[in-house]
């Protein structure tokens, strides 16, 4: 089955070698976070119940990527607050 950003197919494995200190922890969590808008935008506004579903498998791995950065000892929630913001107001969304 096609995914529209990452792929849940099982034993999908990455390319090897990861240190997230080499990575900026929010940038990284707003990746993952943009990504989520995104499907759940599709999730909304889709009428074919197979991709209402992928979304909800693709959502669940932004979400659990998003916690990942979030644990970061680097990861600063008021820089990445300052940039969910800006992102909700991208995709019409408000506080």
């Amino acid at each position: 089955m096609t995914y529209f950003v990452y792929n849940t197919e099982p034993n999908i494995r990455g390319s090897g070698y990861f240190n997230p200190a080499d990575f900026d922890a929010v940038e990284q969590y707003m990746t993952h976070f943009e990504n989520s808008k995104y499907l759940e935008f599709i999730q909304k506004n889709t009428e074919k119940f197979y991709e209402r579903k992928q979304c909800e498998d693709e959502l669940s791995i932004a979400r659990r990527k998003m916690q990942y950065w979030e644990r970061q000892p680097e990861f600063c929630m008021k820089r990445a607050e300052e940039k969910i913001k800006i992102v909700k107001k991208k995709w019409g969304q408000h506080d």
